[in-house]
């Protein structure tokens, strides 16, 4: 990023003065441009979305406050597909999130920050203690979004004509025997598109989704409501049994494993990248199942997208949302450009197949 050029404009939502001025001071010492508003003053915070043209949301607050349990859930609803939304919580470690709140967080939040990572306190002054910490996040986030906003337009214009080149044949791939699906930005809600969409589906679902590590729980929690199925967060070891909704956690990395007559879940350790990681666990599908099935939906990056040779060359199939419709189309894009695609289209579409595919 070349902070010569760039300016990053960053709505602060802060419920206490002190640390407003000082979550402010921080940005204007990076040469970054904050409107900072008063936590409790919605119509403020929607007219500074509106005004302003923001890259990220950054909201710094005791999220065990009602108030600010409620407001953060409300902007999460609203603005949670559309801005990364980076979150500082007042609370310490040792004290809980309100599940409301992390469920939101969950289907929102792209990070997760605790107040002593960046402040600490000394005899009530308030001192930053960590600049790179919260700036990392900033300006990662902020060239991950500026690359999806150019995408976005560049699909926009190329809409009306653009066909993506896919292999097709997916009527070939019969009898497919797992579904794994691959996800980050705005993943959540098209997972459970998806899977409403399959309420009957006979083959295990493996879910990988970018999570933040404190929100696996919830996540396993909140598709089990919208499902209405038991939906389990993997473990070490841990045996598949029949039609199960297996979701990769971020805080231990696991791949599935062919053992024996079983297929279990392996710890591995993730060198590099989101968790859990993709590509890595669509590889190691290919060495415990037959012919899975990987479908790509919306997200940030290319992540999955250096298996699906692998795919290809095992004769199982590659699905791919398409990126008209994905809230964050470069993992589509990134997929689509290997060649390797068998299908690209709607969510409704990629579940037609799936189901026809199973059976």
């Amino acid at each position: 990023m070349n902070k010569e050029k760039d300016i990053i404009n960053i709505l602060v939502i802060e419920d206490k003065e002190d640390y407003k001025k000082y979550i402010s001071d921080l940005l204007q010492s990076q040469d970054i441009i904050g409107h900072v508003c008063v936590v409790d003053d919605e119509d403020k915070i929607s007219s500074a979305i509106q005004e302003y043209y923001i890259d990220i949301i950054l909201i710094s607050g005791n999220l065990n406050n009602q108030v600010t349990s409620a407001i953060c859930q409300n902007i999460f609803l609203k603005h949670g597909d559309t801005y990364p939304i980076i979150i500082i919580s007042h609370e310490s470690e040792s004290r809980s999130v309100p599940f409301s709140v992390s469920e939101s967080l969950t289907k929102g939040a792209r990070d997760f920050l605790y107040l002593n990572d960046v402040f600490s306190v000394d005899n009530s002054q308030v001192v930053i203690k960590n600049k790179s910490v919260l700036m990392k996040k900033i300006i990662f986030w902020y060239n991950a979004i500026s690359k999806n906003r150019i995408m976005l337009e560049t699909i926009s214009k190329e809409a009306d004509n653009k066909k993506y080149k896919t292999l097709g044949n997916i009527d070939n791939y019969k009898q497919s025997d797992a579904l794994f699906i691959g996800a980050s930005t705005g993943g959540i809600r098209a997972t459970i598109s998806l899977l409403k969409e399959l309420p009957d589906i006979t083959v295990p679902v493996f879910i990988v989704q970018h999570l933040n590590k404190d929100f696996e729980n919830n996540y396993c929690i909140t598709l089990s409501r919208e499902l209405n199925r038991n939906v389990i967060l993997g473990k070490p070891d841990m045996c598949i049994n029949g039609n199960e909704i297996i979701v990769f956690p971020a805080s231990v990395g696991l791949l599935v494993k062919k053992h024996s007559k079983n297929i279990i879940l392996e710890e591995y350790e993730i060198t590099r990248g989101h968790r859990p990681r993709v590509s890595d666990v669509f590889m190691s599908a290919l060495k415990a199942y037959v012919r899975p099935i990987s479908v790509i939906l919306t997200g940030l990056g290319s992540d999955g997208a250096s298996a699906l040779s692998s795919f290809h060359e095992n004769g199982a199939p590659v699905l791919v949302q398409d990126p008209k419709d994905a809230n964050a189309p470069s993992m589509n894009v990134e997929a689509l450009d290997t060649g390797y695609v068998n299908f690209c289209g709607s969510i409704d579409k990629i579940a037609f197949w799936i189901d026809k595919i199973t059976k």
